[in-house]
């Protein structure tokens, strides 16, 4: 019978917050892990899922403290294959703005795909969908 962790177990063994190993869950980080109701059970054997953003700045060229990496100003790197480019996820929902200033907020962010997907949602949360529909439309997928 093979043995499994629970969340504060898991927690305890990779020394890490209870909510890190529900996060990892939900991502989909740790190979085996399995939602039994609202409980998740990890398998025993399972290694601590890598942080993915050490990752990618130790594979950037002239990664180190204080450089850029060579990357204009703003400039995000692309994600590695098979992974979703999270920086991409909700930027809007993900920004902080003071109530009625959303608008705002999405104009402040800088061109590229961060801020045509915060239009996207400003749009949806304004009750335009057929508008936010509109703008995401060229980064969905399948």
């Amino acid at each position: 019978m093979k043995a499994f962790l629970s969340v504060r177990e898991a927690a305890e063994k990779w020394k890490v917050s209870e909510r890190r190993i529900h996060q990892y869950c939900a991502e989909g980080r740790i190979p085996g892990a399995q939602k039994l109701g609202k409980s998740w059970a990890i398998p025993g054997e399972a290694e601590k899922p890598q942080d993915p953003r050490r990752a990618r700045r130790q594979a950037e060229p002239g990664a180190g403290a204080g450089g850029n990496s060579g990357r204009p100003a703003g400039e995000r790197p692309e994600a590695p294959a098979g992974m979703l480019a999270q920086a991409n996820l909700m930027p809007f929902m993900n920004t902080a703005f003071a109530p009625g200033h959303g608008r705002e907020a999405v104009e402040a962010m800088a061109e590229g795909v961060r801020r045509d997907i915060g239009q996207a949602e400003y749009a949806y949360f304004c009750g335009r969908p057929e508008e936010a529909a509109r703008k995401a439309e060229p980064y969905l997928t399948d």
